[in-house]
């Protein structure tokens, strides 16, 4: 079964957490979340480093001090300590952060929605998408955008191929399941709505999958680290 862990950071941390949970991740990837302009960004990229941290420890029970990233050509991440399958992805949008896990590959992308750039419509959307998307009421244009937006993104993660592939050469259908064919394989896909404003695919080339929704309080998963990472 797939598993997804949320979290949702409620407001931005004070400084003194903030450096203090960064001692719990490597050094190199504290140094490149310091360099991020934004504080909401680099809050968001500690908290998922330490939400894959979490799931590790809780799933594997690995040390955090023994959890090696290694990363793909294209710098997807993996761990190779795990002894059994083990794949995960994580995403952020906003106010939440996510970590899907499973015993075969897996992609999640959540997105916040929010009034876009039209440019970015032709970049995702196929032709026939387009056309789908003119059918649609006014209210429901923005939903129909960033679902078939947030199921390509879960798909690339998916692959490991980050920006490689164009997200307007992937056409999603759905039946039972949105569902769709790329480089003559099949990916399916479940979707949910965390928020109104917000969504998260998650993709599996496993036809029928389920997944367990597991949702993290802030106070919990910093409790954890502060008494099982220290």
């Amino acid at each position: 079964m797939t598993k997804i862990y949320f979290i949702k950071i409620e407001s931005y941390m004070q400084e003194d957490i903030y450096n203090h949970l960064q001692t719990f991740i490597s050094i190199e990837k504290a140094r490149k979340i310091g360099k991020m302009i934004k504080l909401e960004d680099r809050i968001r990229h500690l908290v998922s480093d330490l939400l894959v941290r979490f799931v590790i420890n809780n799933q594997l029970k690995i040390p955090n001090s023994q959890i090696q990233f290694h990363y793909n050509s294209y710098g997807k991440p993996f761990i190779t300590e795990a002894g059994q399958p083990f794949h995960f992805n994580v995403s952020h949008a906003g106010a939440y952060v996510v970590c899907a896990i499973d015993t075969v590959l897996v992609g999640a992308d959540i997105e916040c929605i929010k009034d876009i750039d039209l440019s970015l419509v032709n970049m995702v959307l196929t032709k026939k998408e387009l056309e789908e998307l003119t059918s649609v009421s006014e209210e429901q244009k923005l939903h129909y955008f960033y679902s078939r937006w947030t199921l390509k993104e879960s798909l690339v993660k998916h692959v490991g191929r980050g920006l490689q592939i164009p997200l307007n050469d992937i056409h999603i259908q759905k039946d039972a399941l949105f569902h769709c064919e790329f480089e003559n394989k099949k990916y399916f896909f479940q979707q949910y709505e965390l928020e109104i404003d917000y969504i998260l695919s998650v993709c599996s080339s496993k036809s029928a999958f389920d997944c367990e929704i597991i949702q993290l309080d802030f106070q919990y998963l910093y409790d954890f680290v502060v008494k099982q990472f220290s």
